[in-house]
């Protein structure tokens, strides 16, 4: 019991410093499932999963695995992680966190689609101000 409080005791501190350190946390972190808890009461505490995936194990066993997707905001990057849990025969069984890749490309293509716009409208106020010049320059070549 005493080794349980002590670990408890590390992981409030890590999510502490953590927190304060301005790197996000899992929900799934903060408030950790219990593995063997039943699938209905897993959904029950977090919520609907964005995905779902059903299949039979190599020994037969009935698998689910529920997926959902996170947005972490870690020293102002915003980052999607998906948590994915492994439920065996309605059980929670195991849990594991990966980036969602897909998602990051999309941000990063929309920050390069903001990139071009900004440069397009630099080059469009460059080009207007050289417009106005070359237009100063003949009037006064006229005068």
């Amino acid at each position: 019991m005493k080794t349980k409080t002590i670990l408890t005791f590390i992981s409030l501190v890590l999510v502490f410093i953590l927190q304060s350190c301005g790197i996000g946390i899992s929900r799934f972190v903060k408030n950790a499932p219990r593995l063997g808890m039943t699938k209905q009461a897993f959904i029950d505490a977090y919520g609907v999963p964005l995905r779902q995936n059903i299949f039979y194990d190599e020994k037969g066993g009935y698998c689910e695995e529920l997926i959902y997707r996170e947005l972490i905001n870690n020293s102002g990057e915003e980052r999607a992680i998906n948590s994915i849990f492994l439920f065996r025969d309605g059980k929670l069984d195991s849990q594991f966190q990966e980036d969602d890749r897909e998602y990051q490309h999309k941000l990063e293509r929309l920050r390069e689609q903001q990139l071009i716009k900004e440069r397009i409208e630099t080059e469009k106020e460059r080009i207007a101000i050289e417009k106005e010049r070359i237009e100063k320059e003949k009037k006064e070549k006229k005068e």
